[in-house]
């Protein structure tokens, strides 16, 4: 995917922060709303800015995005990484504050229905923003994060490159921007470092698997990535390039510098947190996730409720499983039994292995079916059952999604 193109192709929305500000699918106006929408152009108004600034303080966000080709504001945001330093992050605070203050003044019943929703899911996010940064402080055990964000940013900066001869890919500029934010790396762990040693002071320290496997175990794979794997990748994409020389030498005093800085933060994470303690912190527990339900998600239930609920729901469905399972056996003659639970488990089990006898077991063996004249039609009502659908058109729309299998089905019709 051309990430560059992603956004403005998409009629410059922000699908993935929940900003639709540009789908026109709802076009009715909902109960209550004024024809028209007299507040839509002060929501589109702050739903544009509260886009772009997000954009610009997760830098690493918009460069999966494409954002530099969403705006000109964001054309240097690849050359940065997330600013963690306390003052930029008491600055979002009050920028979200701010931005919660202007939601809360529009009156949504005067939004078209559309703009009604999108109204809904700003407040969402801004209050899941400030939750994690103003009250759980969530960057300060963050060690996934600091260890993944430089490496994905460089890495989905140089997938969105513009291929070239030769097997070129990136513009100078392009490269340019990419040793910057390797050049931003020793800053950003040192931010790291600041509070990660606050949250330790507070008690709020990152489980020791975390530390482990993300931030030890990924800040090796980092060393070596910055160190040795992106000066080698950049060679081969630069070619001889003009600026190849030039580009190479300044990558690879960056990627050294990375490389340090990762393997000083490793010394640091071994010396901060006891890898051998057995408290399990990685839980968010039970009243944050009832915060999560009522705020972002707008569900009344608690997790208890939720917990209780969805065991009524296996339950029910067990059930509806192992009555169609005994109807699939008594027609099929297989030797089960569907008295105890344990003899009802592995019936299923049994009436699974017969069903997948009949239906393809992936798209290649799908594909040979098509090829051979094997009767598909036939098979798809088992393969639906096996894979659970309540409809075989459920199990027919799964198979569209091969340019190889389309072209079989469509000669195949042809004949």
């Amino acid at each position: 995917m051309n990430r560059r193109n992603f956004l403005s192709d998409t009629a410059r929305t922000a699908a993935a922060l929940g900003i639709l500000q540009q789908v026109g699918a709802c076009r009715g106006a909902a109960p209550g709303a004024v024809a028209g929408g007299a507040a839509d152009p002060h929501f589109i108004d702050l739903s544009d800015r509260y886009f772009l600034r997000t954009l610009e303080l997760y830098p690493v966000t918009s460069t999966y995005l494409g954002g530099d080709g969403y705006s000109p504001r964001l054309s240097g945001v690849n050359g940065t990484l997330r600013d963690y330093h306390p003052e930029a992050l008491a600055a979002e605070v009050d920028f979200l504050t701010g931005i919660e203050r202007e939601r809360r003044a529009i009156d949504a019943t005067r939004l078209t229905a559309t703009r009604r929703i999108d109204h809904a899911v700003l407040g969402a996010q801004v209050a899941f923003g400030l939750r994690q940064i103003g009250e759980r402080k969530y960057y300060q055990r963050a060690v996934d994060t600091y260890v993944a964000e430089a490496f994905r940013g460089v890495d989905w900066q140089i997938q969105q490159m513009a291929e070239g001869s030769a097997g070129q890919r990136g513009s100078t500029a392009d490269w340019e921007l990419i040793a910057k934010r390797i050049e931003a790396v020793p800053s950003y762990l040192s931010a790291a470092r600041t509070n990660l040693l606050a949250g330790k002071s507070a008690g709020n320290v990152p489980d020791r698997r975390l530390v482990q496997h993300d931030g030890l175990e990924g800040g090796k794979a980092n060393i070596e990535y910055f160190r040795t794997t992106l000066p080698r990748m950049a060679a081969g994409y630069l070619g001889k390039s003009t600026a190849a020389a030039s580009l190479l030498e300044r990558l690879s005093k960056a990627g050294g510098g990375a490389a340090a800085a990762f393997d000083e933060f490793g010394g640091f994470l071994r010396t901060t947190y006891d890898l051998s303690e057995t408290t399990d912190r990685f839980p968010m527990g039970e009243a944050e996730y009832d915060w999560r339900l009522a705020n972002c998600l707008h569900v009344t239930r608690t997790a208890s409720d939720l917990y209780e609920y969805g065991a009524e729901q296996v339950a029910l469905y067990e059930g509806k499983i192992y009555e169609v399972a005994a109807e699939v056996a008594r027609d099929a003659k297989l030797p089960v039994s569907f008295g105890s639970e344990t003899e009802r488990r592995a019936a299923v089990r049994q009436v699974m292995d017969h069903l997948s006898q009949d239906s393809p077991h992936n798209d290649d063996e799908l594909l040979t079916w098509y090829r051979e004249d094997v009767d598909v039609e036939q098979a798809i009502p088992s393969l639906s059952t096996y894979l659970g659908h309540g409809k075989v058109s459920d199990t027919y729309w799964y198979l569209t999604g091969t340019r190889d299998l389309l072209g079989t089905a469509g000669a195949r019709f042809e004949r």
